[in-house]
């Protein structure tokens, strides 16, 4: 992606920088803001549901291990180390919780972005959008849920398996 190009203008007297910036690259971080500000809006209000409460403790008693309780075993690797990691820099709160889901819902709205060139400019950004704004992915990343996880890893495999055939030498 050419989203960021500086030239050089050059005079007899001075010399000066001018950045162009793409209307795709513009279009793409306004789906990014767009999607954090609706993920993010209001994320602490909501009690965390008993679900979401199974999820959290491991990683709580990970990083409080004097907590009240008997740790429970961790459900999801991943939602258990992003957690983790999210209750060290955060607190443990529902925000913290459930930071990990927010993050995953906007590189949610980045992952089509990979298959521009199969789908075109004009797809990846209709596909970005509709990650963004659809009622699944923006609910399954408002909550911590892992299953917004594994549908970016499951897109970030099927990218890397194009990618490998597009690439590989056929000899």
């Amino acid at each position: 992606m050419q989203a960021v190009n500086a030239t050089q203008a050059t005079t007899q007297e001075e010399t000066t920088t001018r950045i162009v910036v793409s209307l795709e690259f513009v279009a793409v971080l306004a789906l990014i803001l767009l999607a954090l500000l609706l993920r993010v809006a209001d994320l602490d209000i909501v009690p965390m549901t008993e679900a979401e409460a199974v999820q959290a403790l491991p990683a709580y008693h990970f990083v409080h291990p004097e907590a009240p309780g008997d740790p429970l075993p961790a459900s999801s690797p991943i939602v258990f180390w992003l957690q983790a990691i999210s209750f060290t820099l955060f607190g443990g709160g529902e925000l913290a919780a459930r930071l990990p889901g927010v993050i995953g819902g906007v590189l949610l709205v980045v992952v089509p972005l990979l298959f521009r060139e199969n789908i075109g400019r004009n797809g990846a950004l209709w596909l970005s959008l509709l990650f963004a704004l659809l009622p699944l992915p923006f609910a399954a990343s408002r909550f911590a849920d892992p299953a917004i996880w594994t549908v970016i890893l499951a897109l970030a495999l099927v990218w890397a398996v194009s990618r490998y055939w597009d690439t590989a030498d056929p000899t």
